[in-house]
């Protein structure tokens, strides 16, 4: 039995070890700093009760290896030249950092707020560690409890709690509110898994830092300001501390996991496309070489369209010359898109320019003038959302997902293509859904390969979600797709939200 919790015990630290690393070299994000803060405090809270019970003696067999682990980390801890005061700074400075930690996350987590809002929110978030912290501090605390009485320092403590609980409740309510508005199920469920995680850090600290609070003010006089079934020395502790502990191992595993998840979901972030690019870089020069080709075939048509033109000036077939005006305008339009396209691959060069996001919709479902209103349906933000973008490229990018999607409910009844575009503190989201026949999983995977293509190939090179990805991403954005057979397809677009002011 003492062996597997020596197991057990080490293994809960290699995780902690694990996920600490994880978290602060592997996670670019400003979450780093909060997720260490909680973690950094509730490792002090935890060395705190080490050290006290390290040096106060009298704990069970089966708690001395849930506490040290082994002998050798008992006995050095109880010999230790540590301070009672010290001791009480380790424990009240956790306390604060991890409550700190909380809050902090929760709040910049929240879309409901202005930037100024949040940053004078997150100023007001530090008064209630601070509070906490000052308060316990050995000096300040000797000072209160010789001058107040026990009756004023039993409502303090219950203060205290109540102010702590408050901000873990209010810590809550903002990230249940914040996930409530995210419509993306993927993206919900990454964010979940993480905020699932926080909550369950939060329990822990419930437990250990708020409902069994250790004051050491004399370690031959600890002020307990927890339930007796917590005390060390009651016949109930074994029992309800291996319930605790045991709790701290599964939710730091728990954490682990969600890291994992939260890093990967990260790495995709940052570099999507990337199990792809080296496919789409050497697929350039073939698309660049059809793309010559067809511009010397369009240049030989628009030169014979042209002596056609000319010869039908005097004919009186008005609609032979409307038709060759016609063929003259569209020939021009792909010859332009050509161009683009070649200067495109030539140069890997955006155009960047402030755009608003409805206008660039807009223009794309132009190309779809013959659809009835009940074939597309947009639905878009109460205010203006803008884009830093090349409008030429992502309106051509839209175009060929619409296609795609239209495509998808040409034979169904009822078919209909929907645009939702809503966003949050960072980025615009451009949902693009139709109800129709879906992509198989086994082909979801393929989609975004060039030259890959479900469709008649003699018509369909396969190469519009392919560039399509990788112009968003080079607008530092990231396309994701969502598909069931026979229920429809959901193409989703982040895009970084343009504000003044912000680089």
């Amino acid at each position: 039995m003492s062996f597997l919790m020596e197991v057990i015990m080490f293994f809960f630290l290699l995780t902690l070890i694990i996920s600490c690393f994880l978290v602060v070299f592997l996670i670019k994000d400003i979450k780093v700093i909060y997720f260490v803060q909680v973690f950094l405090g509730l490792t002090l809270l935890i060395i705190g009760f080490m050290f006290y019970f390290a040096k106060i003696g009298g704990i069970s067999n089966e708690l001395f290896t849930l506490f040290f682990l082994t002998k050798p980390i008992h006995d050095g801890m109880m010999n230790y030249p540590i301070g009672s005061n010290l001791l009480n700074q380790i424990i009240n400075f956790g306390r604060s950092l991890a409550l700190y930690g909380f809050l902090s996350f929760s709040i910049s987590e929240t879309s409901f707020a202005g930037k100024s809002s949040r940053r004078m929110c997150m100023w007001l978030a530090a008064l209630p560690s601070l509070f906490l912290f000052f308060t316990f501090t050995p000096q300040v605390y000797f000072k209160i409890a010789a001058g107040g009485s026990q009756v004023f320092l039993k409502n303090l403590d219950s203060g205290f709690r109540i102010l702590m609980m408050a901000v873990i409740l209010f810590s809550t309510v903002l990230l249940i509110r914040n996930i409530a508005a995210v419509r993306i199920k993927w993206l919900r469920s990454k964010l979940l898994c993480l905020y699932v995680s926080m909550w369950a850090l939060m329990l822990f600290y419930t437990v250990i830092g708020i409902i069994t609070p250790l004051q050491v003010v004399r370690l031959d006089r600890i002020y307990f300001l927890l339930s007796r079934i917590f005390y060390y020395s009651s016949r109930w502790s074994d029992r309800y501390w291996k319930m605790i502990i045991g709790c701290s191992i599964c939710f730091t595993i728990f954490c682990a996991v969600s890291f994992i998840r939260y890093l990967n979901m990260e790495r995709l972030l940052a570099k999507p496309g990337a199990s792809i690019e080296k496919r789409m870089a050497n697929s350039d020069l073939g698309v660049r070489i059809i793309a010559h080709s067809i511009k010397n075939n369009l240049i030989s048509n628009m030169v014979i369209l042209k002596e056609l033109e000319e010869h039908l000036q005097e004919s009186e077939d008005v609609q032979a010359r409307d038709m060759i005006r016609y063929l003259i305008d569209g020939n021009s339009s792909v010859l332009d898109k050509m161009n683009d396209l070649n200067s495109f691959f030539k140069e890997k060069k955006l155009r960047f320019e402030k755009h608003p996001v409805m206008d660039l919709i807009y223009k794309a479902k132009a190309e779809f003038e013959n659809l009835s209103e009940q074939e597309l349906v947009i639905c878009g933000p109460d205010s203006d959302l803008y884009l830093l973008a090349d409008g030429q490229l992502l309106t051509q990018t839209l175009i060929n997902i619409l296609k795609n999607a239209f495509d998808a409910i040409k034979d169904i009844p009822g078919g209909k293509v929907t645009i939702s575009v809503f966003s949050n503190r960072y980025q615009i989201f451009i949902q693009i859904h139709d109800n129709g026949i879906g992509i198989p999983k086994d082909r979801l995977k393929q989609i975004f390969t060039p030259f890959y293509t479900s469709k008649n190939s003699k018509n369909n090179w396969g190469l519009g979600l392919a560039y399509a990805e990788k112009i968003i991403k080079m607008h530092k954005g990231m396309i994701r797709i969502e598909s069931a057979v026979n229920e429809g397809t959901s193409v989703y677009l982040m895009l970084p939200i343009y504000e003044e002011g912000r680089k």
